[in-house]
């Protein structure tokens, strides 16, 4: 039986996390390129409807990492002791749609000290040299993004040539020596339709809360 998008989706975020923390946070990626809107072939995936009317369930806490999130009722929930994982029902094993959510110290994510923005970015790029294959996506520039107390980098990407081709955004917010990670992938035809609606709309109910270990 084939992982689903979230089993999946774990083993590359544990694989990824300990080569940072083993070499540390790199600054190096590729040049950004604009995202094209791309051309799918038809394909089974979830429709526009998974998207809408969805409601928040209570808000969780995940002590470990320090945060808290409201889960989206209908999805499949998988909760780690450092992470959350959210998965549309149809979902895409290598695409989505589905929410990742993580935190902990900066030294979790190969950073020793930077400034908020800095920081951020710099988990971003190891996020995105980890796990996108770069010769094949298209990305933006990191902006900034700010939430009540939190600020950070937002970034979107793209891979329409994968077999199961996606599309996703990338959130990581620092306060003090605390980070709060984001991130959602979703098939490209769904991204205009609703799905960046919800990323907001989730992200806004994530919430930073001091680390328990």
């Amino acid at each position: 039986m084939s992982m689903s998008f979230m089993s999946r989706f774990f083993l590359l975020v544990l694989i990824m996390l300990a080569v940072i923390g083993c070499n540390g946070a790199q600054r190096v990626v590729p040049t950004p390129t604009p995202i094209p809107t791309p051309t799918v072939a038809a394909v089974a995936t979830p429709s526009s409807a998974t998207m809408t009317n969805l409601t928040l369930g209570e808000v969780q806490t995940i002590v470990y990492n320090g945060f808290t999130f409201r889960p989206i009722e209908g999805w499949t929930l998988s909760t780690e002791s450092d992470s959350v994982s959210m998965e549309s029902p149809g979902a895409q094993v290598n695409a989505g749609p589905g929410f990742f959510i993580t935190g902990g110290y900066l030294e979790d994510f190969g950073v020793t000290s930077a400034g908020p923005v800095e920081a951020t970015e710099m988990i971003i790029q190891s996020y995105i040299s980890a796990l996108i294959p770069v010769e094949e996506s298209f990305m933006t520039e990191p902006r900034r993004i700010a939430l009540p107390g939190l600020v950070g980098n937002d970034m979107e990407f793209a891979v329409p040539d994968a077999p199961q081709p996606y599309r996703g955004r990338i959130t990581v917010f620092q306060q003090g020596n605390q980070i709060l990670l984001f991130l959602g992938l979703t098939p490209p035809e769904l991204w205009d339709d609703d799905f960046e609606t919800l990323y907001d709309q989730v992200l806004r109910e994530t919430r930073m809360v001091a680390v328990e270990r």
